[in-house]
């Protein structure tokens, strides 16, 4: 598990420019951050805190072997949290996987850089937009040596603690809305297929979430 200090430390050691991004970003942001920079400097596995791994990852790492992978976001996030289509790509950073050196970590981390020198930037816009999920699918689209596995396989069940995703699935005001929250009610299936489940806990949204 790395603590703050660990994180401070390792990144002084690797790189006192990274230092200084680092030093820059809270919370969510600077997670954000470390998770890809560790990643490209030795590279493995990351899994966020609330990831339950329930079979080995080994199997399914071999079997693709990607400079860098990632999930998708359920269906059913992109379209009630984000007002995206489901059919979008948008990687979820709760897993990463890669090669250390890989070129779209190299990517990700000169974004992240850039983002962390524009202060409006980083005053302005959520961790979803600017380092988390949505950065890397723009990311992703530059660079299409990743692998970004189906949702099923590691976010098998949704977030029913949040309540817009209760709200909208008490009452779907679409046949599309309906079907999804059905197919994400039904989940008995895709247990038994995953390789982790995540619990969506979002500490990192503190009490507005809780």
């Amino acid at each position: 598990i790395w603590t703050d200090e660990k994180i401070r430390l390792f990144v002084q050691e690797k790189s006192k420019r990274d230092l200084e991004v680092l030093d820059k970003l809270i919370g969510a942001k600077k997670s954000d951050f470390f998770r890809v920079f560790v990643l490209h400097q030795l590279g493995g596995v990351y899994l966020d805190a609330d990831v339950e791994c329930v079979r080995s990852l080994d199997p399914y790492l071999a079997e693709h072997n990607a400079p860098c992978m990632f999930t998708e976001e359920p269906d059913l996030h992109k379209v009630i949290l984000y007002g995206m289509q489901r059919y979008v790509l948008m990687p979820c950073n709760f897993f990463m996987a890669g090669w250390p050196n890989s070129a779209s970590f190299e990517l990700l981390l000169n974004e992240l850089r850039r983002i962390a020198a524009d202060d409006t930037v980083l005053r302005s816009a959520d961790a979803t937009d600017i380092t988390g999920p949505r950065l890397i699918g723009r990311m992703i689209d530059k660079k299409r040596d990743c692998h970004v596995a189906p949702a099923s396989l590691f976010a098998p069940a949704v977030a029913w603690n949040n309540p817009a995703i209760v709200k909208a699935c008490n009452s779907p005001n679409t046949p599309a809305i309906h079907k999804l929250c059905s197919d994400a009610k039904n989940t008995t299936l895709h247990m038994q297929e995953s390789f982790t489940i995540h619990h969506w806990a979002h500490s990192w949204l503190g009490d507005k979430y809780m």
